[in-house]
């Protein structure tokens, strides 16, 4: 019995020496290589189309629009990795935390914050969108307290409404994206004090603020180490690669680009999107002297098309103009179908008061008004909490109103030397070299059809002509259009282009 015992002991103990042998051998197997990034052993995900895009310079409602284009083209290719390549000072609040949200809502890839210089305000709102914050080691991100335009045009740092309105938005933002709060608010808020925590317990170490703190179910177990240097004291918080490393907004700093692309096991650079000439072309129609300029051009091209009818070329020079200024203000994002109706609804009207009921006035006052709004509406961004909704209105109306005016000044131009203007004078019919003795002599001017009128026939005008209306030759009254921009009611005029049902008439007879 003993024998057997002590057998049976021996085969337990050589089992056991066997087992540890097996795993001692196979344990290592389970340990990243030496010469394997830390990064790419501990990111587990393959990325099969990731891209990349360029967010450069100050940010402006432009380039919101142009984010939420290269995000859509993003998914049409079922993009699973974006990294947003920030190197931005900041620029329009609204517009950033409208970048920040459409990348928070992002649910089909994961978005990560490349920083290599600068995320700065609306910069750093941007990065606070994104799933992963990463830096170089100088790269700066943060310092984003709001300043506004006060009356005297002097810039300063906004109202403590803003301050908290802001606050609390990009509060919300680092909360669901799983970056630390309070770090992200004291980039707002200058008088916000962060400092280091442990846990008592777990020896866990988190940045928060005193009231954050005391919100915790465990908040005695939770010991203040350090302040977070640059928070509270009037300064807003201004983080580079390694301080960030410190409070918990970046996982790692990297040394390069190339370990960027190592951290995330991919193997070369992905597709990258920047600015391409659509982008370009939508910022420089949406200057306010460019667009004013596209609406004199294209205002100054209708009232030729008018006064030279028949000709078409002024009314597709027109089109464009007008068809460019509505297509930038849609990309610009200042624009929507409800601009696009004023404006083509108060051109029906003016239309109207021309052809269909001139001399009575509503329509073309209607029409007017209409054209001005939707013009002014094109131009004007929404109103938010960072901007004043009556400054951007009357920056608007300005643009307009000068075109208007120097459209006004121009026509009156036109119209006083339409037929003299050589290039006016190519596309007009001349009235024959004599009088209006040279009509036909068999035309009986008391029955004349409107086959019968003819250049250089004399009448008088029945209603004001502003520019349309009638006017009486022999016993017919005929609808025809001033040369120029208005002839009063009893006015002797003579016809100087025939075309088709249109009747042109001037005064100087």
């Amino acid at each position: 019995m003993t024998r057997d015992r002590s057998r049976s002991s021996s085969l337990r103990i050589t089992a056991a020496v066997g087992l540890s042998l097996i795993l001692s051998l196979l344990w290592p197997t389970t340990l990243p290589a030496d010469d394997e990034p830390a990064a790419v052993t501990a990111n587990k995900v393959t990325y099969t189309t990731p891209v990349r895009i360029k967010l450069e310079g100050a940010i402006t409602i432009l380039t919101h629009q142009y984010m939420q284009r290269q995000l859509e083209r993003a998914k049409e290719m079922k993009a699973d990795l974006i990294i947003i390549e920030i190197d931005s000072p900041g620029g329009d609040a609204q517009a950033s935390i409208d970048i920040a949200q459409d990348l928070a809502d992002i649910k089909w890839a994961r978005t990560v914050a490349f920083v290599e210089k600068q995320a700065i305000s609306g910069g750093a709102f941007v990065a606070l969108g994104c799933e992963e914050i990463v830096l170089l080691p100088q790269a700066k991100i943060g310092d984003a307290g709001p300043i506004v335009m006060g009356e005297d045009s002097q810039f300063r740092h906004a109202p403590e409404k803003i301050v908290s309105f802001l606050a609390a938005a990009v509060r919300t933002l680092a909360e669901g994206r799983g970056h630390p709060p309070a770090i992200a608010e004291a980039m707002v808020d200058k008088t916000l004090a962060v400092f280091h925590y442990r846990h008592l317990q777990s020896g866990v170490t988190r940045s928060m603020s005193e009231a954050e703190v005391a919100q915790l179910k465990d908040a005695d177990q939770w010991e203040k180490v350090k302040p977070v240097f640059g928070s509270g004291g009037g300064r807003f918080l201004t983080l580079n690669g390694k301080s960030a490393l410190e409070v918990g907004l970046t996982e790692e700093t990297l040394a390069d680009r190339d370990a960027l692309f190592r951290r995330y096991g991919l193997d070369k650079e992905p597709i990258l999107f920047r600015e391409t000439w659509v982008d370009t072309l939508v910022a420089v129609l949406n200057f306010p002297l460019i667009s004013g300029a596209l609406l004199v051009l294209g205002l100054i091209s209708l009232y030729a098309e008018f006064m030279i009818p028949g000709v078409g070329i002024f009314g597709v020079l027109s089109a464009l103009c007008f068809s460019l200024f509505f297509w930038a203000t849609f990309l610009g994002g200042t624009a929507d179908w409800l601009e696009v109706i004023l404006f083509l609804g108060g051109l029906a009207c003016i239309a109207t008061e021309i052809f269909i009921l001139p001399g009575f006035g509503l329509f073309g006052i209607t029409g007017i008004l209409l054209v001005l709004a939707g013009l002014t509406m094109a131009l004007t961004p929404n109103a938010s909490m960072f901007t004043d909704s009556l400054d951007t209105l009357a920056s608007s109306a300005t643009t307009v109103g000068t075109a208007l005016a120097i459209f006004i000044v121009v026509g009156a131009v036109l119209a006083r030397f339409m037929g003299t203007l050589p290039i006016f004078r190519r596309m007009m019919l001349a009235p024959p070299s004599g009088s209006s003795d040279t009509i036909d002599a068999g035309i009986d001017e008391s029955l004349l059809t409107l086959r019968d009128l003819q250049v250089g026939l004399t009448g008088t005008t029945r209603t004001p002509l502003r520019p349309a209306g009638k006017a009486r030759f022999g016993d017919t009254d005929v609808d025809v259009v001033a040369e120029g921009s208005f002839i009063p009611q009893g006015s002797a005029v003579r016809i100087v282009i025939v075309q088709g049902n249109r009747i042109v008439v001037r005064t100087d007879v």
